[in-house]
Formats: C-alpha cells, structure tokens, sequence
C-alpha cells in the first residue's frame, strides 16, 4: 500500500488508483529490497573480480618471475660450471706445481723457482705415484723467445 500517496490524495484516494500507480511505478523503478539486494550481490561481485585480478596478477607476476628464475639458475648453473672447471683446473696446476717442486728438491735443485721456469708444464700429468710424464708430450725444456 502506498501511504504516501493516500497523503498526497487524500479524499480523492481509491484502492484502483493505489493498483494503477504500484503498476506504473513497478515498470520504472525498483523495490528498495531489491534494490539493496541488486547492489549487495554487485558489490561482492566486484570484490570477487578484484580477487581474480589480484590473483591474475600474482600469477602473471610469478610466471614472470619463473621465467626469470629459470633463466637465473640456468646463467648460475653455467657460472657454477665454470667455476668448477676453474677450480679443478687451478687444483691440477697447484698439484703438478707441488709435485715438480718436490721432484726438484729431491733432486737437489739449487733455485727450484728458475729451474720451473725452465719446465713447459702445459701438457703435464699427474697419476697416482706423482708426475707423470705423458709418453706424447714429455717434459721439455720451454724454449727461449730470441
């Protein structure tokens, strides 16, 4: 029932005008509660598709982030690499440098630094007894620059 209007009419009120008005009124507007209920439902609505694109955004964010991780770990992998053949590299010439040094000494060597000096070690080896001179390429006397 529309009290308002039975305010606005007074005596000139009748139930059909009440009937007329309501149908008119239902064609163009809407009822509060549905009106309240329309913008609740809108209003999680919205926040549901702030989630998503939250959620979109961390996983794009990730995606992004994995590829660059992916590509980190692939340059590490490679700087661990060589790091490693570096590092067994300098091992293998500190050893063969320890070996000659004791050979030398052994040997009586008077200056063991200017006698190493004298040495290509480039192609030397080492095995389980010590230096090891490789049948292909024995140690030699390292050629002066004349």
């Amino acid at each position: 029932m529309l009290d308002w209007l039975k305010n606005i009419m007074g005596d000139a009120y009748t139930p059909e005008i009440d009937k007329a008005v309501s149908d008119e009124i239902g064609k163009a507007f809407v009822s509060k509660a549905d009106f309240n209920t329309a913008n609740t439902e809108r209003k999680q609505l919205a926040d549901t598709v702030k989630d998503r694109d939250k959620q979109l955004a961390d996983l794009r964010a990730a995606a992004g982030d994995a590829d660059t991780l992916k590509a980190q770990i692939a340059t590490l992998q490679k700087e661990n690499a060589d790091a490693a053949k570096r590092y067994a590299a300098d091992l293998k010439t500190m050893r063969i440098n320890s070996a000659v040094d004791a050979k030398l000494t052994a040997a009586k060597a008077k200056n063991v630094t200017a006698v190493k000096a004298l040495i290509d070690l480039t192609h030397a080896e080492l095995d389980d007894n010590g230096l090891n001179r490789t049948p292909a390429r024995p140690l030699t006397r390292r050629r002066s620059v004349s």
